[in-house]
């Protein structure tokens, strides 16, 4: 597993120059209008550049907008929050999502989470974001529509600072959590049964 995570540099002129003609045609990258986004765009393709060790690759993105690399088995993860970005890469799926620690999550934690997770949090922010970077970081594996992160998805705490996810009653994820600065990410991997 290889993660990096970045703040976003506005200078990308070098690396856009560098992959240009790789993503003129591409469907996701025209579809980008804001600058931020572009931004962003640019900065993904030079953490991967810098993750993969080689200039030689295709990032691309399935009709529900989850990002993959054309002809490789790797498996991707991208996470973008204020400033930052995120980048994993992993031999199996993999999620990643990084959030800033802000209040809005904690006012709308009451719309996905369950009983349990609210108990959990004790109305503190960091560990609402906690849970909701951990539902989105498991919600980039799965890619299921009509996903409601309430009442299909669970966290929960096995044993101290040790999380796992569940989906349906069937699928586990193994969940680590990190802190930087005023950020938190998540990484989720499948549990292998």
């Amino acid at each position: 597993m290889e993660i990096k995570i970045c703040k976003i540099n506005s200078n990308y002129e070098n690396i856009a120059k560098k992959h240009f003609s790789k993503y003129v045609d591409d469907p996701h990258f025209n579809s980008l209008k804001n600058k931020k986004r572009i931004c962003e765009f640019w900065n993904t393709i030079s953490i991967l550049e810098d993750l993969l060790q080689t200039e030689h690759f295709l990032l691309k993105h399935h009709e529900n907008g989850a990002p993959y690399l054309e002809n490789s088995s790797k498996h991707i993860s991208i996470s973008h929050s204020k400033n930052y970005i995120a980048v994993a890469i992993h031999q199996t799926a993999i999620g990643i999502d990084l959030e800033c620690e802000k209040e809005r999550t904690l006012r709308l934690s009451k719309f996905f989470l369950n009983e349990e997770e609210l108990r959990w949090i004790r109305n503190d922010d960091k560990r609402c974001t906690m849970m909701w970077c951990a539902k989105e970081a498991i919600y980039k594996i799965h890619q299921e529509s009509c996903f409601n992160f309430q009442t299909t998805m669970a966290i929960f705490e096995t044993e101290i600072n040790h999380f796992v996810g569940k989906v349906k009653e069937k699928d586990f994820y193994n969940l680590t959590f990190k802190n930087t600065d005023d950020y938190i990410f998540c990484i989720a991997t499948k549990k292998q049964s």
